[in-house]
């Protein structure tokens, strides 16, 4: 019975030195591709350079957890809460501009191999993401007075989108990293929304996440 006893609590030590736990935050700088227009028909490709798409500032947080194959490689799934985001604007119209704010549930699941005794990690795989809500704001000017007009739930993006995640980053020994990643959508649910009828989302994300075990 000691003998059981002991094995329990040594497979029970390396179990929970395979895992680790812990929470992230950061901010996001996300815009999207080119706007493709062509698909409505003629005049579409000359419409589709009236329009240029810029980068807005975005957030995430969320929980993340990490299975330690072994001390240089591991597979890490997240939950995070992540606000994207693109702008719009066009050469014709100097003052005028389209803010949008996508939310999403996000869940990436990435490969990680850190360099044996150096903190440096890169890390790749997917990330599927879950569409929430949106806030769109139009901005522009009428008889010298600017003006905003914000809506939500237009509903713009797909439920269900695919993306790949690739990225690198730094672990202090207390815990602490840091990290910086690229997001590139493929895939998505529905092709009867803004995106990606016409156009599929790209970002970038830093991060700082703090290991709690």
């Amino acid at each position: 019975m000691i003998l059981l006893l002991m094995c329990a609590a040594i497979g029970l030590t390396q179990a929970q030195a395979q895992l680790s736990f812990g929470v992230k935050a950061g901010a996001n700088f996300s815009t999207i591709s080119k706007i493709d227009f062509s698909s409505i028909g003629p005049g579409g490709k000359a419409l589709s350079g009236l329009f240029e798409s810029k980068y807005m500032p975005g957030y995430h947080v969320g929980l993340y957890t990490r299975y330690n194959l072994t001390p240089s490689m591991g597979v890490q799934p997240e939950l995070l809460y992540s606000m994207m985001g693109y702008k719009i604007t066009s050469p014709l119209v100097a003052d005028a501009s389209v803010k949008t704010q996508l939310h999403y549930l996000t869940l990436p699941v990435l490969f990680r191999y850190t360099l044996p005794n150096i903190g440096l990690y890169a890390e790749l795989g997917p990330q599927a993401g879950l569409f929430l809500k949106d806030n769109i704001t139009v901005t522009g000017s009428l008889g010298g007075r600017s003006s905003d007009i914000t809506k939500g739930g237009s509903k713009q993006a797909a439920s269900f989108d695919l993306s790949g995640v690739v990225g690198l980053g730094y672990r202090l020994d207390n815990g602490l990293s840091i990290s910086a990643r690229y997001i590139h959508e493929f895939k998505t649910s529905s092709g009867d929304h803004f995106i990606p009828t016409y156009a599929k989302k790209r970002g970038f994300q830093v991060s700082l996440a703090y290991e709690l075990f």
